[in-house]
């Protein structure tokens, strides 16, 4: 169940960085959005954690809500899909270094988990000794 609630940060993340990048760059195509996406919206929720640190440690949630939020708005989600009435012309070598890279994050993070648990009954010294920080 834990794993579900990352996904559903990270996609919550994704959402933020899709529309900063659509701001940016309109006419960019699905996996040069895709990718975009997870970058400004991690960069994003990190940066504002940092910030908000000392008034909450919830804050690198604020930029996925405000997303979240301008997606609900009709008006934002016209502007959005606006910009995606025309066809993209994918490169077929850019879908499959796609592919390919979700693939090695998958692996990479399959055992990550298998090494690091993100719960576990008792004590356990397992992590690295900044894990805490993460």
């Amino acid at each position: 169940m834990i794993y579900l609630v990352v996904l559903l940060a990270v996609l919550i993340q994704a959402v933020a960085g899709y529309l900063i990048w659509r701001a940016i760059r309109p006419q960019a195509n699905t996996v040069e959005s895709f990718g975009m996406s997870l970058s400004l919206g991690t960069l994003t929720a990190v940066t504002a954690g940092v910030i908000l640190q000392p008034l909450t440690q919830w804050g690198w949630l604020l930029p996925g809500f405000i997303a979240v939020t301008l997606c609900l708005i009709p008006r934002t989600r016209m502007v959005l899909i606006a910009g995606r009435t025309q066809r993209d012309s994918t490169d077929t070598g850019l879908v499959v270094a796609l592919v390919l890279g979700m693939f090695l994050v998958a692996v990479s993070f399959a055992l990550s988990i298998r090494s690091y648990p993100l719960s576990w009954e008792g004590t356990w010294s397992g992590f690295h000794g900044d894990m805490p920080f993460f």
